[in-house]
């Protein structure tokens, strides 16, 4: 009896001593993610800068300093030729100009003045972090204007994987980790590496001509994933 009342005050104490688990959702998510994003945004302009310097620095690039400048040039007549984008998804330049008039406060610089006029010296040298800002904002304004077609595309792919998950579960096809962990890849490549790629090369191709492949290249991971899921799951 003793033993059982000792039993039962040593539960009792380690119930005593347990803490519920901390509450992690609510308000406080919300602002650890806007956090999270802020950081990821601005780690992605220092890697983009960074990336323009070497280039200019190891002469991969033409025009040297001047090329940050001409590259920005390109990407705003990309958005001037696709005005007509808005009756399709959303429009590229009214997300830009969200944007540049943000940052172009906050740099107090006159945009267009920089754009038409050639700088040399060390003055290009300290303009290249702006056009580079620039030319980053209208490369995530095509990202955020791609959305309705990622999600298109995601779907029909994810609705492909559902039937032919269904089809391996009737003919008796086992579980493969080995697939699903390619397919896991299939998805992460494309939105990580590649995008990441995107963002920070140095090219004056069009969004499209990278998008289009993230796009394609994740769609058919998200249907590998989904068609390889575990049948008992």
């Amino acid at each position: 009896m003793a033993q059982e009342n000792k039993g039962n005050s040593q539960q009792g104490g380690s119930q005593k001593r347990e803490k519920p688990p901390r509450y992690t959702g609510g308000v406080g998510a919300l602002f650890r993610l806007a956090f999270e994003i802020v950081i990821v945004s601005f780690l992605l302009l220092i890697i983009a800068i960074g990336v323009e310097y070497v280039a200019v620095i190891f002469d991969f690039v033409d025009k040297g300093t001047d090329h940050s400048r001409l590259v920005l040039i390109k990407y705003f007549e990309f958005l001037s030729f696709d005005k007509t984008g808005h009756r399709y998804m959303i429009d590229p330049l009214s997300v830009t100009s969200y944007f540049m008039d943000g940052v172009s406060g906050l740099l107090n610089t006159n945009l267009k003045e920089l754009m038409l006029t050639p700088q040399v010296g060390i003055r290009a040298w300290l303009y290249i972090p702006i056009f580079v800002v620039f030319t980053t904002i209208i490369k995530m304004s095509y990202v955020v204007s791609s959305l309705p077609l990622f999600l298109i595309v995601w779907l029909c792919m994810f609705a492909d994987g559902v039937v032919l998950r269904k089809e391996r579960i009737y003919t008796g096809v086992r579980d493969s980790g080995l697939k699903w962990s390619i397919s896991m890849h299939l998805v992460g490549i494309p939105l990580v590496g590649f995008m990441l790629i995107y963002l920070v090369a140095p090219t004056d191709n069009h969004p499209t001509l990278w998008l289009l492949p993230i796009i394609l290249l994740s769609g058919v991971g998200i249907r590998a994933a989904v068609s390889n899921f575990s049948k008992f799951n």
